[in-house]
């Protein structure tokens, strides 16, 4: 399995790397951005987090994430997304030796 740099699907101004997005329509992206003020009133990272859920779906991966805000708003937006969540008990994690 390899891995790659994916560009961004859209340009927004002081978030994407000038040289490493699309100039795409922007209305994944703005819709995604605008679910996720809706649900988290708006925080810092919303334009970053709206991007990369963006190129998830664009691209037919599936969104790894353990924010709850952002794995409901990629959904409602068609994208195949699993929440990461941590085990209840950290013997949960224990390895029998």
């Amino acid at each position: 399995m390899g891995c790659r740099l994916l560009p961004a699907e859209s340009f927004v101004p002081g978030v994407s790397r000038q040289d490493y997005a699309k100039r795409g329509d922007g209305r994944l992206f703005t819709g995604l951005k605008a679910e996720l003020d809706l649900l988290n009133g708006g925080k810092k990272n919303n334009s970053r987090d709206a991007l990369i859920a963006e190129a998830a779906i664009a691209n037919g991966y599936i969104l790894l994430t353990a924010d709850c805000d952002l794995h409901s708003a990629a959904k409602k937006h068609g994208g195949k997304v699993t929440l990461f969540t941590r085990p209840q008990n950290e013997s949960d994690n224990a390895i029998d030796i």
